[in-house]
C-alpha cells in the first residue's frame, strides 16, 4: 500500500470520526431542545405529550419520531391527539424541516356538539425558519376528510401555506381545496374547488399563537376563487375584523356562468340549500352585466359589509357570524 492510499484512508477515519461527533452533539442538542420545549408545552394547565420518542437519522439527517402526539389544555377543556409524527431535516440545513403526519387527528373541546376527527392518506408539512423566525409554513394532504357529528367535508388535495409578507409584519395565508364535496347526514354536495388567499396585518407568530385577544384583524387583500359545475365565482376585497368580531368592508364578487351554479346548489345538503340558495340567488339578481379581462361576459356586484350585515347596494341580503 502506497504513502498517499495510508493518508487518504487516516484522512477519510479522521473525517468520519469527526462528523460521526458533530452528529452526535447535534442529536445531543436536538433531544435537549425536544425536552425543554416538552416542558415548556406543559407548564400551567396545558401539556405535550410524545410518545415513544425516537431521534436517528445518521449520517446526514436528524430524524425525530413521536408513535403519537398530542395536546391538552385543562381550563379549556381541550385536547388534541395525532396518530403519529416523524420529522427529519438535514444536519447541515436544520432550518429547513419536513415532517409526515400520520391521521387520525382528534380534536375535543368544551362546548362543542360533537369532536372534530380528521383522516387523511398522506399528510406532510414544510417548515423554514430564517434568523430563528418562521420563512415558510406549508402543509399539504391527500384524501383528507375532516367530519363531527354528521357533517363532513372531503378533499381529494388541499394545501395550505402562511408565510410573513411585506415589511410591515405582515402575513400571506392562502389555502386550496381541490375536488371538495360537504355532507350531512346522508346528503352529498357535487364537487367543487376553492382557492383563497388572504393577507393580514399581522406577524405569522401571532397568528399561529392564536394571540388575538383586543386585536382588530385588518386583511387588505381577500381573494376567492371557488369554481363548481362550469360556473366560476371570484371574490376581491379588503376586510376590518373588531375586537368584538363585527366585520367591515367591501368585497367585489363577479361571477361566470351564473346559470350553471344553479344545478350545483341544488346538490347542497339540505340545511344549508336554502340559505346558501336564497343568499347567492339574491346576489346574482342584484349583479350587474359586465365583461372580465379576456371579454367574457359576467355578473358582477359589490357587498358592502357592515358590522357583520352584508348589503348590496342598500338592501340587506345576509349576515356573517362574529369570528371572535
Amino acid at each position: 500500500m502506497g504513502r498517499f492510499a495510508k493518508i487518504t484512508i487516516v484522512l477519510t477515519i479522521v473525517l468520519c470520526a469527526a462528523w460521526t461527533a458533530v452528529w452526535i452533539g447535534a442529536r445531543t442538542m436536538l433531544e435537549s431542545y425536544a425536552d425543554e420545549f416538552l416542558a415548556d408545552g406543559s407548564n400551567g394547565n396545558a401539556k405535550l405529550y410524545c410518545n415513544d420518542r425516537q431521534i436517528g437519522g445518521f449520517p446526514f439527517q436528524m430524524a425525530f419520531s413521536c408513535s403519537s402526539a398530542g395536546l391538552a389544555v385543562t381550563n379549556d377543556n381541550l385536547s388534541a391527539s395525532l396518530g403519529g409524527l416523524d420529522m427529519v431535516a438535514l444536519v447541515y440545513r436544520p432550518q429547513h424541516v419536513i415532517a409526515d403526519l400520520k391521521s387520525p387527528l382528534d380534536v375535543n373541546w368544551n362546548g362543542a356538539a360533537s369532536p372534530v376527527k380528521g383522516n387523511w392518506s398522506a399528510g406532510r408539512t414544510s417548515i423554514r425558519l430564517a434568523e430563528q423566525a418562521l420563512a415558510r409554513l406549508s402543509a399539504e394532504f391527500d384524501g383528507l376528510t375532516i367530519a363531527t357529528g354528521l357533517q363532513s367535508a372531503v378533499m381529494v388535495h388541499s394545501e395550505f401555506h402562511i408565510q410573513p409578507a411585506g415589511e410591515n409584519q405582515q402575513t400571506d395565508i392562502a389555502f386550496t381545496a381541490r375536488d371538495a364535496a360537504i355532507s350531512i347526514a346522508s346528503e352529498t354536495s357535487a364537487p367543487f374547488s376553492i382557492d383563497t388567499t388572504i393577507r393580514v396585518d399581522l406577524p405569522p407568530e401571532v397568528l399561529l399563537a392564536g394571540q388575538l385577544d383586543h386585536r382588530d384583524i385588518i386583511v387588505p387583500d381577500l381573494q376567492i376563487r371557488l369554481s363548481a359545475a362550469d360556473s366560476l365565482i371570484t371574490a376581491s376585497g379588503a376586510l376590518d375584523i373588531g375586537r368584538s368580531g363585527m366585520t367591515n368592508g367591501n368585497i367585489v364578487v363577479v361571477t361566470e356562468n351564473p346559470a350553471a351554479l344553479a344545478g350545483f346548489l341544488q346538490t347542497l345538503p339540505a340545511p344549508v340549500r336554502n340559505q346558501t340558495t336564497t343568499f347567492i340567488g339574491a346576489m346574482i339578481a342584484l349583479s350587474k352585466p359586465a365583461k372580465n379581462d379576456l371579454g367574457t361576459p359576467v355578473s358582477e356586484l359589490t357587498l358592502s359589509i357592515r358590522d357583520n350585515a352584508i348589503y348590496a347596494g342598500t338592501r340587506k341580503i345576509g349576515e356573517l357570524t362574529p369570528v371572535l
